[in-house]
């Protein structure tokens, strides 16, 4: 009897040391947190139309990226149709419909462990869906907006690691920045 009680004790031991193993080598997925959007018109209405801005233009959403790991991750992003290197990339949603979204700066992301970075992804016809038929209608769109990181596994040729997987969050405390008055009658360069 005593014997049957040492082999479980070994079993369940060396069970228990295979799964923290497993779990230790585990990559979690990067944390995209969408924490401001900026937008290319006036919050003013009557700037828009002194301006002749009539309806809401490109926006720019910014994510914060967190590595929960404590190994680094590869998150390649193609940048736009200039960028031939990557394929990996961004996609963004409205019921189902695909936004016309491109990623700026075109650099891979290697995210060291517990490491943070922020990027911005460009949506450059949000005014030609309903998702945004005026301009106040924008702080309500974010809530039906659904994102989606594309991983290309030929992506990994270019870096050490597998590409990494992301899941993405809308900040509770989504920031909304608009064109400044003071530019008005001026070209703004945008991000």
């Amino acid at each position: 009897m005593r014997d049957i009680i040492f082999i479980i004790i070994i079993v369940a031991f060396c069970g228990c040391n295979s799964a923290s193993r497993k779990g230790s080598s585990a990559t979690f997925p990067v944390i995209a947190l969408l924490s401001r959007v900026d937008c290319t018109w006036f919050e003013d209405s009557m700037l828009n139309k002194r301006a002749g801005i009539e309806k809401p233009e490109d926006v720019y959403l910014n994510f914060v990226l967190t590595n929960p790991n404590d190994s680094p991750v590869y998150i390649p992003m193609h940048r736009d149709i200039t960028d031939t290197l990557y394929k990996s990339h961004i996609e963004v949603y409205h019921k189902g419909h695909k936004l016309n979204t491109e990623k700026q700066h075109s650099h891979p992301i290697i995210l060291k462990g517990k490491e943070q970075c922020t990027i911005t992804v460009k949506i450059q016809d949000i005014g030609d869906t309903e998702l945004c038929s005026d301009f106040s209608d924008i702080k309500k769109a974010f809530a039906s907006l659904e994102f989606k990181y594309v991983k290309d596994e030929s992506d990994s040729i270019y870096g050490k690691k597998r590409v990494g997987d992301m899941k993405f969050y809308i900040d509770d405390a989504l920031e909304f920045t608009y064109r400044e008055p003071e530019t008005f009658g001026r070209f703004v360069m945008w991000r």
